[in-house]
């Protein structure tokens, strides 16, 4: 018997502030973990370029730990909706206004 303040399944793996600060954590760790292109020289040498890491959803739920779907299901809910926002906005702003 299921009373209404039961919760029934797994327990989340995040709360939304851990979910902020592992959002934080993600973005710190893509700056100071550039990735890099090779660019070939006049002479024929080849130097290896820094560039920004994009920060993408699926790099974000990757580095998280959890399926894309959970990130989904999270937006789905009202605690969550304030932090799954940001971490939405600032992806398209990291990769120059794109939906990736």
């Amino acid at each position: 018997m299921n009373t209404p303040n039961k919760r029934v399944g797994r327990p989340r793996a995040y709360t939304p502030e851990a979910l902020e600060a592992k959002f934080e954590e993600y973005a710190e760790w893509a700056k100071a973990n550039p990735r890099y292109s090779n660019k070939v020289l006049a002479d024929g040498s080849v130097i290896p370029v820094p560039y920004e890491r994009p920060l993408t959803l699926v790099g974000f739920c990757v580095f998280a730990d959890i399926v894309e779907n959970t990130f989904r299901e999270y937006e789905k809910q009202d605690e969550f909706l304030s932090v799954c926002a940001r971490v939405r906005a600032n992806r398209i702003r990291s990769v120059g206004g794109c939906y990736v």
